[in-house]
């Protein structure tokens, strides 16, 4: 790692080695790695990524690290975080958005220069990239109807553009998830509305979410499980409550009293305390309910790989 941190003495680039990946989710689970390098820029984040890929170097590239759960350990391990900021506006229906922005700042934005379209991000956690990546969405709405293209790293080290037929969009998910593609700037579509109502559409859904949903700053991984649909019994939330298991608590993880989609981290709980959490909670629903629940949340293992 030392020879690797020589390498990456570049401006825009942040190292800590060794680091705690837990300190960089939501939810606080992780544990040892072998190095973090936060990237300011985009330049620098795409020469730190081509030199770690030259060098064939285990890493994982996280944003706000809202939707992502790390193992105990994983010393072999680089954590790149996306802190890239900026978003303008490139036509009359377009911006252009860094992918380590924040959907909260995009929100702003758009709220102060009278941009719609975008309203159903407010109160959605983590970076515009990560959210493309997940087809982040709420309100019936989702990322899919608004990404226009983006420039992405792609394996190879190369920049490339990306268009939407190339992400295989679903229901929060696409290609993008656990692909090696990392989103550099994204165009998103949008339209010139009033900024008073485009600021009361986005007050209205910051307030269903503090009523309906955990705050900003409880340690949870957001929404846990994709939502099955309704041909079976409805929304994740609704079949793991009425499975009795609004409120469980085991290993300092508890089944949110609020919204029983959302797990919270307590204490000092590790990935397999989780894991095991979890099961749980998908048998007893497939008990309950024959439903086998899809988890949304991403782990990482220690050599980077995402499931």
């Amino acid at each position: 790692m030392k020879s690797l941190a020589r390498l990456l003495s570049l401006p825009g680039i942040i190292c800590r080695q060794p680091d705690n990946s837990g300190n960089y989710t939501t939810i606080g689970i992780g544990g040892n790695v072998g190095m973090s390098l936060q990237a300011i820029t985009p330049s620098s984040l795409i020469a730190a990524l081509q030199i770690i890929r030259r060098e064939k170097v285990a890493h994982v590239v996280i944003g706000g690290g809202s939707n992502t759960v790390f193992p105990e350990a994983a010393p072999e391990l680089v954590l790149v975080i996306n802190r890239t900021r900026g978003i303008r506006r490139i036509a009359r229906d377009r911006i252009a958005v860094q992918s380590g922005e924040s959907t909260l700042n995009v929100v702003a934005w758009c709220a102060n220069n009278g941009v719609k379209g975008l309203e159903f991000l407010a109160g959605i956690p983590g970076t515009i990239g990560g959210a493309v990546a997940v087809n982040a969405g709420a309100f019936g709405r989702d990322l899919s109807a608004c990404f226009i293209q983006a420039q992405r790293l792609n394996g190879r080290g190369k920049v490339t553009p990306i268009q939407p037929a190339e992400c295989n969009f679903q229901y929060r998910d696409s290609l993008l998830k656990r692909g090696d593609s990392v989103l550099l700037e994204i165009i998103l579509a949008v339209e010139p509305d009033d900024p008073k109502v485009v600021r009361q559409r986005i007050r209205r859904n910051f307030s269903y979410r503090r009523q309906n949903h955990p705050g900003w700053n409880a340690r949870t991984a957001g929404c846990f499980f994709k939502n099955p649909g309704r041909d079976k019994a409805g929304s994740a939330g609704r079949l793991i409550d009425t499975a009795g298991l609004r409120g469980w608590r085991r290993s300092g993880l508890e089944v949110s009293q609020q919204h029983a989609n959302f797990i919270f981290n307590h204490g000092n709980a590790q990935m397999t305390d989780l894991q095991a959490f979890i099961q749980h909670i998908t048998s007893v629903v497939m008990q309950k309910h024959g439903v086998r629940l899809e988890r949304e949340v991403v782990f990482v293992t220690p050599d980077g790989k995402r499931y």
